[in-house]
């Protein structure tokens, strides 16, 4: 499971402190580890093979979240499976949640003194705190979260964000990828946390999710990816239901032929990983 493959600067800190970004240098390395053990395919051509009780191990690349960053680095020299955003690509009008907080926090022209919640505090030599802290949950579970944001960029004084064609993946380019091989999977329409929704609101997400996937899989096999990694016995029906045929989970481990499809785990590849241990080859 990746999310982001760039440099480390000033635009992409907060994905490394949060563990969800990892160099080119350090893809490659840890891809180059992998291949002298397992044999990279995508996860429905994966899932297929193993049900056939394959004598090589298997290795699906993931990519969460529709990032440019595929494009670049010879990252797509490898079968890739992508799980874009819906209503997050290229040509969109908003970010991903996450990405526009954490353009706040690399923008902020205010940067030391900031008051909020009762408090005074820095953004620089505390960044881990406001990426994994109190105010960013707090920000994700809010029924006003975009106006939070809005009074948020008011505070750190940003006057720019990048824009989603800078940052997502467009359908044309989704499209040259399946061509080439790589497989368009689903997650969700807005990256909405799925166990926190109405059951109208679920059907959405996964309905307009399903329907992206769609143009680009046909009748093939459609794999899922949960947003956030939030799931339970119900969504999963659901999710099986719209017409996933797979469903991948952030539970670390391997896929067996006997593990549910929509509990697929993975494991999160960040930049201090170098040994896989057991993972990569049970």
């Amino acid at each position: 499971m990746y999310h982001r493959v760039c440099e480390r600067n000033p635009d992409t800190a907060c994905y490394f402190t949060r563990g969800t970004a990892v160099t080119p240098q350090t893809f490659h390395a840890q891809i180059q580890a992998l291949s002298k053990r397992v044999k990279f395919v995508t996860l429905s051509q994966g899932m297929a093979l193993l049900q056939g009780m394959p004598s090589q191990t298997l290795c699906a690349i993931t990519f969460d979240d529709g990032y440019r960053d595929v494009l670049e680095h010879q990252i797509s020299d490898y079968p890739l499976t992508l799980f874009p955003v819906a209503r997050h690509l290229a040509h969109s009008n908003s970010l991903i949640f996450i990405d526009h907080y954490y353009a706040l926090l690399h923008r902020a022209q205010k940067r030391h003194g900031i008051r909020l919640e009762g408090n005074t505090m820095d953004i620089d030599g505390n960044l881990e705190w406001w990426v994994k802290g109190a105010v960013k949950e707090s920000l994700q579970q809010a029924t006003q979260r975009n106006n939070l944001l809005q009074q948020l960029t008011e505070i750190l004084q940003v006057s720019k964000l990048p824009t989603p064609q800078q940052l997502y993946l467009s359908q044309s380019e989704l499209s040259q990828l399946t061509k080439q091989g790589h497989e368009i999977g689903g997650h969700g329409a807005t990256h909405q946390r799925l166990t926190e929704l109405s059951e109208s609101e679920l059907q959405t997400e996964l309905r307009e999710s399903y329907q992206l996937v769609e143009k680009f899989r046909g009748a093939t096999s459609k794999s899922f990816c949960y947003p956030d990694g939030r799931y339970n016995q119900h969504i999963s029906g659901v999710v099986k239901k719209i017409g996933f045929d797979y469903a991948c989970t952030v539970t670390q481990g391997n896929t067996q032929a006997d593990t549910p499809f929509f509990q697929l785990p993975r494991i999160f590849m960040r930049e201090t990983l170098v040994s896989f241990g057991g993972y990569a080859t049970a």
